[in-house]
């Protein structure tokens, strides 16, 4: 359950961006296909990073690879803070793709390794459904947000959750 803990804030972290990267896209100037890269580079840094994530998880161990992919979160979240140009949104992007690359192969290495084939399957559901549930709250959460505290502090505060989920 604490795996499933933290795969609840990433999920929650990737569906906070929704709402509020069209507003920083739009504020920065940038063209609906810049936006599309931007969007892209998220999924492709996860495709990149998967197998060599699951390598290090092997050489480095589960915990090692989860704390590190919580620590990439955090900083592409805070890299989007900041951002103020097209490369500077895609490099914090291809760094979030990168740690929840890493930290969801961590997370379900170490519930694999935990589990026996009698129970892998109730042992693996809750942290996917827990990945799934931060999906569909965080887009919520991020207007909430966005709206009351602004796009930079919205990206501050998910930052900081990740470093103190981190700590």
């Amino acid at each position: 359950y604490p795996i499933a803990g933290t795969m609840l804030i990433a999920g929650t972290a990737v569906g906070v961006i929704l709402p509020v990267m069209p507003i920083l896209v739009h504020s920065i100037g940038l063209s609906q296909g810049q936006f599309g890269i931007i969007v892209a580079s998220f999924g492709l840094s996860k495709l990149i990073v998967n197998i060599p994530a699951a390598t290090m998880t092997d050489i480095h161990g589960r915990r090692n690879v989860m704390v590190g992919g919580l620590a990439f979160i955090s900083t592409g979240m805070l890299g989007f803070a900041f951002a103020n140009s097209f490369e500077h949104m895609v490099m914090s992007r291809l760094l979030t793709g990168a740690g929840v690359s890493a930290l969801i192969t961590g997370a379900t290495m170490s519930v694999v390794d935990i589990s026996t084939p009698l129970n892998r399957a109730r042992m693996v559901a809750p942290m996917s459904a827990a990945f799934s549930v931060g999906t569909v709250c965080g887009p919520a959460i991020g207007g909430y947000l966005a709206e009351h505290v602004g796009i930079s502090q919205t990206f501050m505060c998910v930052s900081g959750i990740f470093l103190v989920n981190l700590m």
